[in-house]
């Protein structure tokens, strides 16, 4: 495939957005980028996944440098993510090697339908089922008490599973770290801002065994990366005036809308 300099142009705009709208959510970005590079620019499934996860490192450390204070306030609980995400990374990239093209495509698709009523329908259920239940002020202290608790084994498996998710289809991790998070009650914009972090040195172990495999193209991650870095700056300055849940809600509706893409594209090449 012959890249054209225009194909390059408009990935570098593109990626100004994706990088704005990764800082607002805390998501690297891959959830964007990979199906700009399949369906846009006819990049091949694991190329896309390996560029677009060495991209989210520019994305998140662009958008963590601006929030440093904030993430060395949660340190402990990015070191603890980090342990299991970055080796886990590792071996999904690794495994990308193994599977076909339209299996790569319908897993991300997949994990993006799940993530977006994650995000959208199981809140709202979650608070009708609240409104339903009756208990006592203090049973209800003591239950907030217990959910904000994180464990450490819980924080392992969101790093193994994010870190997993993260080397086999690209999306950086983020899109477990974030809703597992917020499932603690750790309100979101503090989500982000682990999640973030998080992602730089997850994405950092399955970006290097892409590039040892070949499964990046170097022009569009130059031409990405720059726009991704100016976009996560943009976005730090916006996320605090954006509420909470319309935060939630501009993730879930989008990655709703292309998961659905990226199935029926999986389905056409089976």
């Amino acid at each position: 495939m012959i890249l054209l300099s225009s194909d390059l142009i408009l990935a570098g705009i593109s990626s100004v957005f994706v990088g704005i709208f990764s800082a607002l959510v805390g998501l690297g970005g891959g959830f964007i980028l990979v199906p700009m590079y399949t369906l846009l620019f006819g990049l091949a499934p694991e190329i896309a996944i390996g560029t677009s996860i060495t991209a989210t490192i520019c994305t998140t450390l662009s958008a963590t440098l601006f929030q440093l204070e904030s993430a060395k306030a949660h340190l402990s609980v990015i070191l603890r993510i980090v342990l299991f995400s970055l080796p886990s990374a590792v071996i999904g990239s690794y495994c990308t090697q193994y599977l076909s093209g339209g299996s790569l495509i319908g897993i991300f698709g997949i994990f993006l339908l799940i993530m977006a009523g994650r995000l959208t329908i199981w809140p709202v259920l979650l608070e009708f089922l609240s409104h339903q239940s009756s208990s006592s002020a203090s049973s209800d202290s003591a239950k907030i008490v217990r959910t904000r608790r994180m464990s450490a084994l819980f924080l392992y498996a969101t790093g193994c599973l994010g870190g997993l998710v993260s080397g086999l289809t690209g999306i950086s991790g983020g899109i477990i770290f974030v809703p597992a998070l917020i499932s603690r009650k750790v309100q979101i914009h503090n989500a982000v801002v682990i999640s973030l972090a998080s992602i730089i040195f997850t994405s950092s172990g399955a970006a290097a065994t892409s590039l040892l495999m070949g499964h990046v193209s170097i022009p569009f991650l130059l031409s990405t990366a720059t726009g991704v870095l100016i976009g996560g700056a943009i976005g730090v300055r916006l996320s605090p005036y954006l509420t909470a849940d319309l935060i939630r809600w501009m993730l879930g509706v989008s990655i709703g809308t292309i998961a659905l893409v990226m199935i029926i594209k999986a389905l056409t090449l089976a």
